[in-house]
């Protein structure tokens, strides 16, 4: 293995034990009841935008190339745009809800666009 990705893997192990250790028991139970809840909602939204780009294909069937291509594109730029919005929470007990809370207000503003796309 590369001993770059041995540093990466031995830091951010160490990094997420240590974070740990930092709560007691109850704080780390309602952080992953937190993380829990926005991983639910996240694929909920998941879902919700994957329905409104097959719904804007059915809608226009002769533009289904150019709403897939648009779809990945903006999946793209979600993916990077939250890695650029949280990384001072990388890392840390709040990366998780951090990430999925930036994911949830792009999904769900990409699936509105999906959802109001005429024919």
């Amino acid at each position: 293995m590369n001993p770059i990705k041995i540093m990466l893997l031995s830091s951010l192990f160490l990094s997420a034990s240590t974070s740990y250790a930092a709560f007691n028991g109850k704080e780390a139970e309602q952080l992953e009841i937190i993380n829990h809840h926005s991983e639910i909602k996240l694929k909920n939204l998941q879902s919700r935008k994957d329905k409104s780009v097959a719904h804007a294909i059915t809608l226009n069937p002769e533009n289904s190339a150019l709403i897939k291509e648009l779809e990945a594109s903006w999946d793209n730029m979600i993916a990077k745009k939250c890695l650029l919005e949280t990384i001072e929470s990388a890392n840390t007990d709040a990366e998780i809800a951090e990430k999925n809370g930036c994911l949830i207000k792009e999904y769900e503003a990409e699936a509105i666009y999906f959802e109001n796309m005429l024919p």
